[in-house]
């Protein structure tokens, strides 16, 4: 597993982690997308985490499937897909891929799950702002399933964030190599281009360890975790037990994990484009 993929990813178990934080306004009903790749590694299940922190009420959705015809479920609650205006996408992804669609089935499956255009896409996933050649974005991919009227290369959608050209997202720590460390993975922020200190390998490397099971078995099974979250997408594609799974990681993982977002500094704001902006996706 390369390093940059370490760092690309009932919702009352979510609630429970994050239950004594201060929330931020957002659009109503937000909405966290995550997939198949949560079984990657840790980095999927921190920025839920991370992202939960800093939304009023989030819902958690699940998509299943590896081609166009992917379908979108709600996890542990019965809000639509559609309700949710302010939608965060995790998953890692590649030029061209998001997950285990390409870029263009996945925002078939998005656009299928959410035919009105929302108000806010953040896209947490590796390249999704990367132009590939003679092509567009997965990021433009997604806004142009929501064509404007008179543009067909504008989007409806009114702002979409994503990492820049050849970036990957990561939950960094200290603003600069010298600055002082976050206390908690809520104070912690995604970048791109983030810088990394000397002992950021070691600590890739022990959390990789761990997810495959050196040493760290999931709780109540003699299964990795990976292994774990594995077979639970064969038993459920739905994602209906990520919740349970996101608070095992947290507890498991959280105080090497928050070592690892302070050992990442620095680092480039979000590309963004939409209707708000008058800037065309590409």
């Amino acid at each position: 597993m390369a390093k940059k993929s370490l760092e690309c990813s009932s919702m009352a178990a979510v609630v429970l982690i994050v239950a004594s934080l201060f929330t931020t306004p957002s659009l109503a009903n937000p909405g966290i997308l995550l997939d198949a790749r949560i079984c990657d590694n840790q980095a999927v299940a921190f920025g839920v985490i991370w992202k939960s922190y800093h939304l009023d009420d989030p819902r958690l959705f699940f998509v299943s499937g590896n081609d166009a015809h992917g379908n979108i479920h709600a996890i542990n609650h019965g809000d639509p897909f559609d309700g949710s205006q302010d939608v965060t996408i995790f998953s890692h992804g590649n030029v061209g891929r998001v997950g285990n669609f390409s870029g263009a089935d996945f925002a078939t499956v998005f656009r299928a799950n959410h035919p009105t255009a929302p108000g806010n896409v953040n896209f947490y996933s590796c390249n999704s702002g990367t132009i590939p050649l003679d092509g567009v974005s997965n990021m433009a991919l997604l806004a142009r399933a929501f064509p404007a009227e008179n543009d067909p290369n504008a989007t409806l959608i009114g702002s979409m964030n994503a990492p820049g050209h050849g970036t990957c997202p990561a939950q960094r720590g200290p603003a600069t190599e010298t600055g002082a460390a976050v206390a908690t993975i809520a104070e912690s922020v995604m970048r791109t281009n983030v810088g990394h200190l000397g002992h950021y390998a070691g600590l890739v490397a022990t959390l990789q360890g761990q997810w495959a099971g050196n040493g760290v078995h999931y709780p109540g099974t003699n299964q990795s975790f990976g292994q774990y979250c594995q077979q639970q997408l064969v038993n459920d594609p739905t994602g209906q037990w990520v919740p349970g799974f996101l608070e095992q990681v947290h507890t498991q993982f959280g105080a090497e994990y928050l070592a690892l977002i302070n050992s990442n500094y620095g680092g480039d704001e979000f590309v963004t484009c939409g209707a708000n902006n008058n800037v065309i996706c590409n």
